[in-house]
């Protein structure tokens, strides 16, 4: 059993919709999707419905994905926001439209709402997502434009101007990459995170991706299929440009299909199986 699912095990209860072979969507009727091509071993992919960059049928709540990598981060010892901030409330209200926008936004919160003197002060406040002032904080920050006037930056009353704090959170990458539901953007604004440390994100990306992932299938019914047709096979990206969450090869080379041959580490694929074994049930047991 993979480490990941170990992990999760004891924090997943049984899946919401049927996980057995008897129930799991044929490969004929599923893994025939024009972007997957599949073998006894591999579904390779690049694009498509497995792609971060793939919209959702329906949003996929941000406190779903929460509930799985939390715990994760904890476990490896990765300090992150604390789950009553304001950052996290907002990662937690949100509805997310596609995986890239909830990878970029997590790493956004990872790294530009720390709890210390150099993250942003208003995404450190803690609260609940009852309350009235994180509801005027989470309507300001994420209003298409930044508001003039409001008490939800600082202890100023209604109608005061706040000045440059409010602008600066407006501003910051967290409700700029939910603002928008163009992937392009959101990879864009991603890479602009301030306080990035990528030994951190290398250890954090994958649990927080394979939660993301997780969270879509729940509420996708088409990639919820594919991962239950997937019956143990390898998902791989094959993208020739991304050694990191690919694999450095076409998907519809020959190549490909030796792992011997693969140039990159494919985190997207490890996620989506990961994610795969934990809407099967295989972590159900305990």
């Amino acid at each position: 059993m993979s480490p990941l699912v170990q992990q999760t095990r004891k924090r997943k209860r049984s899946p919401k919709h049927p996980t057995s072979s008897a129930n799991a969507p044929t490969s004929s009727s599923v893994l025939k999707h024009p972007s997957l091509r599949t073998t006894p071993t591999h579904i390779f992919f690049h694009g498509g419905i497995l792609s971060n960059w793939h919209p959702s049928i329906s949003p996929f709540p941000g406190k779903n994905g929460l509930e799985i990598c939390l715990p994760l981060l904890d476990e490896l010892g990765i300090a992150h926001p604390s789950p009553e901030s304001y950052s996290t409330l907002l990662i937690h209200e949100f509805g997310f439209g596609r995986g890239e926008q909830w990878m970029m936004a997590m790493k956004a919160w990872l790294f530009e709402c720390e709890m210390d003197e150099s993250g942003l002060k208003p995404f450190q406040k803690v609260g609940k997502a009852s309350d009235q002032e994180f509801q005027r904080f989470q309507r300001d920050v994420l209003s298409p434009s930044v508001p003039a006037t409001s008490s939800s930056f600082s202890g100023t009353g209604p109608g005061e101007t706040v000045g440059s704090e409010k602008k600066d959170a407006w501003d910051s990458h967290l409700p700029c990459i939910l603002r928008t539901n163009v992937p392009r953007s959101q990879k864009a604004l991603g890479r602009k995170v301030r306080g990035f440390q990528p030994d951190v994100w290398n250890q954090a990306s994958i649990p927080i991706m394979m939660a993301g992932c997780v969270a879509r299938a729940q509420v996708d019914q088409e990639l919820r299929d594919v991962y239950l047709a997937a019956q143990g096979r390898t998902f791989v990206e094959g993208s020739p440009r991304d050694r990191i969450w690919g694999v450095g090869l076409r998907w519809d080379s020959k190549a490909i299909e030796d792992e011997a041959n693969w140039r990159g580490e494919n985190r997207l694929g490890r996620c989506h199986g990961e994610a795969a074994r934990v809407m099967q049930g295989v972590d159900r047991g305990g």
